[in-house]
């Protein structure tokens, strides 16, 4: 077979990088941004965040015996302090998020990043699973079912968790998913104090995601 010609590789060249092009055109940028490096940071700050504020929720009910006997500038400085760190958290987020779009389209700005994502498609995965698991949650509080609320926000975010998975090809979501939907249920057979119950939940099941997340991915090595 003859060799092919300066030309030739130049115009086989040009045909990929068109080929490639249409495909990342047609292709939601949302499919393409580097999420593990975007919010590995994010999720295990957060996850230090819940393990923190439940220790001390612990120990502040401990020295009280009860919430009703925490002084009010403790209870609403205590509310601040999560506030505080969950809008931190927030805006590492979308900045780190931001910051993977623009090395792909780097004119994208934040709102054009939600428009992305938040499709039709979007709200048929995640409305259903909200509507139900908020029904469940109001009536479990108006039944006095306190107890159950915790439970049925970590099956019904755990679920959401498994549909995020689906949409961004992602098998780590499934993990966490998979997690806040077994220790959920695992939790209506158990009675252990609530700051347990979400350190289980939530703290663990972000731990364990944010490690993932720093692992390195793996590489096929050819022989």
């Amino acid at each position: 077979m003859n060799s092919l010609s300066k030309e030739e590789l130049a115009q086989f060249a040009e045909d990929i990088a068109f080929v490639r092009k249409a495909i990342e055109k047609n292709t939601s940028i949302i499919r393409r941004i580097n999420f593990k490096k975007s919010l590995r940071l994010v999720t295990l700050l957060g996850s230090l965040s819940i393990f923190l504020f439940c220790g001390l929720f612990w120990i502040i009910t401990k020295k009280y015996g009860n919430i009703i006997n925490i002084p009010n500038w403790l209870q609403i400085g205590f509310v601040l302090l999560i506030f505080i760190d969950v809008l931190i958290l927030g805006v590492l987020k979308s900045k780190n998020i931001l910051s993977s779009a623009k090395k792909l389209i780097p004119d994208i700005s934040i709102m054009m990043l939600l428009k992305e994502y938040y499709t039709a498609k979007i709200y048929y995965h995640f409305i259903p699973v909200g509507l139900a698991g908020a029904i469940i949650i109001v009536l479990f509080a108006i039944n006095g079912n306190l107890t159950l609320i915790l439970p049925a926000i970590s099956i019904a975010i755990g679920i959401t968790y498994n549909n995020i998975g689906v949409l961004l090809s992602m098998n780590e979501f499934f993990i966490v998913g998979y997690w806040l939907v077994i220790t959920g249920c695992l939790l209506l057979f158990i009675n252990i104090p609530i700051v347990f119950g979400i350190c289980l939940t939530f703290g663990l099941g972000f731990l364990i995601l944010s490690v993932l997340w720093f692992l390195p991915d793996k590489k096929i090595v050819k022989e």
